[in-house]
């Protein structure tokens, strides 16, 4: 499905690619669905995009220490939101990818599981990535991952 503006209204959307050490990929299990996500959700009223990463990460997962954070892709997705004054709004979402060492997941009610798996196996279990799977993230994933270790191996001499 190629979505195109119809609403009169949007609301943006910021997920969280997080890779961890071993470059695989952070996704969790939503509690009373059949699908799989990356940890984000909706911009509130005066909250910037970062802030809204951070927020939605802890309260998801509990992960507080996100490094390397980098906007990616941004997407319209077919997915339509009803809003609390009985209107409805298309999405848009902002994926960012991120890395995070020695993470200890404490998941909210949000979720019932969650998963680190490669990129292949996140896409294809992942709900909806639009344009996110359109470019080359794994590449720019451990692009940073690698640069990072580098770093750290050259501190630590």
């Amino acid at each position: 499905m190629n979505p195109t503006l119809q609403e009169k209204n949007y609301h943006l959307g910021i997920k969280a690619l997080i890779q961890n050490s071993d470059g695989k990929i952070l996704i969790l299990r939503r509690t009373g669905h059949n699908f799989w996500d990356v940890p984000g959700g909706r911009v509130q009223t005066g909250e910037q995009a970062l802030e809204t990463l951070v927020r939605e990460v802890m309260e998801e997962t509990g992960l507080s220490d996100l490094r390397d954070i980098k906007p990616q892709a941004m997407t319209l997705t077919p997915i339509t939101i009803q809003v609390t004054d009985g209107t409805s709004a298309g999405l848009i979402l902002w994926y960012h990818s991120c890395t995070v060492v020695d993470p200890v997941i404490a998941l909210s009610e949000e979720h019932c599981e969650y998963q680190w798996v490669t990129w292949d196996v996140a896409q294809t279990l992942v709900r909806f990535f639009g344009a996110a799977s359109l470019i080359n993230l794994p590449e720019i994933l451990f692009m940073t991952h690698k640069t990072n270790n580098t770093r750290a191996q050259t501190t630590a001499k």
